[in-house]
């Protein structure tokens, strides 16, 4: 969250000076952002349906857990009204970090049921293909003269371009073709290391994380391999961002950048989770098997459990767009996160996270949870 944060505020907030640093942080540090986001989430909705398994129970959804899953969609469909309000009823279809966890936690125990193989298989065939339908689908929106980096509403009206908007949309956090392999690879990845989690295993934690930082590092590989040709990207506007002249950072490949660090490609995916379940190696033998902690990480953590409220208030600098040089970016932000960190950590601890979305949330379920149970019966007999 911290580099959501700085990224979100950047994005607003920078001048020209480092138009083309920040662009480059943004693309080198998005694993930060949206594939952690929903790769975590996968995890946490993953050790609820593990510990069912174990009951015998087959993974499914409560009633508390669609509740909540139906106020994701509430509030990523009110950030999408804030954000591309513009694109009228079609503003429901546009997929954020928030509306594609809701997505992807609504059908993650269907997953679970499906044979691993065939898990690889799906996400497999999303890969292979990725570039043959989109561009199956971008010739054939050629002939309408629609420009992909600002499709307006009358075009969505056409189904071919409605169907890339809803597919593969560049513009977007998480357009759904590509990042479905997440929640499909997920229980694949992670499934074995939380039922020795569960089980209390440590030595097959061990393995399994091992095995988990090799899988990272095989896909960055291949990620690489695969992606460090020189493309002008989908969206025009990260290409001339980076070409943009500025005072601490000149890109060196003005005709494009690696597929790696264009949004939402396959390498992009691949390249991005790789990162993250290198970290999660790393964090996971840390914490889990020797239960290191970090100095001042209970503060810091609050994001975790609030990182709903800390993903929106990211966007809160659009309602203040002013342009800061670089150093005096640092100036404010630096002290306005430190700040931010502190009323997280006090709220949560506190005041029981008053306020924030995480307890409109609970508010939210145990509302409707009360409204489901049946009323008390009178007592019967005599007195």
């Amino acid at each position: 969250m911290v580099m959501i944060l700085y990224c979100h505020f950047a994005w607003v907030w920078h001048d020209t000076s480092w138009t083309a640093l920040f662009r480059f942080e943004w693309l080198v540090l998005d694993f930060f952002g949206p594939m952690m986001f929903v790769t975590l989430s996968m995890v946490g909705n993953l050790v609820r349906f593990t510990a069912q398994g174990l009951t015998g129970k087959k993974p499914g959804h409560d009633a508390k857990s669609l509740l909540r899953i139906a106020f994701l969609f509430i509030i990523g469909e009110i950030l999408n009204l804030y954000t591309v309000g513009a694109y009228g009823i079609y503003h429901v279809t546009e997929w954020n970090v928030i509306t594609t966890i809701a997505l992807f936690s609504l059908i993650q125990p269907y997953i679970l049921r499906l044979p691993q193989w065939l898990c690889v298989a799906l996400a497999a065939a999303i890969t292979i293909t990725y570039y043959p339908l989109l561009q199956l689908i971008l010739n054939a929106m050629t002939p309408l003269g629609v420009d992909i980096s600002n499709i307006t509403q009358q075009q969505l009206h056409n189904p071919v371009v409605l169907l890339y908007w809803l597919l593969f949309e560049h513009g977007m956090m998480t357009p759904i073709y590509s990042w479905l392999v997440v929640p499909l690879l997920a229980p694949v990845i992670f499934s074995g290391f939380l039922r020795a989690y569960h089980a209390n295993d440590a030595a097959r934690m061990r393995t399994i994380l091992r095995k988990i930082g090799m899988l990272g590092c095989a896909l960055i590989s291949c990620a690489v391999a695969l992606g460090y040709q020189l493309v002008p990207g989908y969206v025009k506007g990260y290409l001339a961002e980076l070409d943009t002249p500025g005072l601490y950072f000149v890109w060196p490949w003005p005709q494009g950048m690696p597929v790696i660090l264009v949004e939402h490609t396959p390498q992009y995916i691949f390249y991005n989770l790789g990162i993250v379940l290198v970290i999660f190696h790393f964090l996971g033998k840390s914490q889990v098997l020797h239960q290191k902690k970090l100095r001042g990480e209970d503060k810091i953590a609050t994001f975790g459990s609030m990182s709903l409220s800390a993903f929106i208030l990211s966007d809160a600098p659009r309602l203040v767009p002013i342009k800061l040089s670089m150093p005096i970016f640092f100036v404010i932000f630096i002290p306005l996160l430190i700040a931010i960190i502190y009323v997280f950590y006090i709220d949560k601890n506190r005041w029981n996270q008053a306020g924030s979305l995480e307890w409109f949330q609970k508010k939210w379920i145990s509302l409707f949870m009360r409204r489901r149970e049946p009323p008390v019966a009178a007592a019967s007999g005599t007195i």
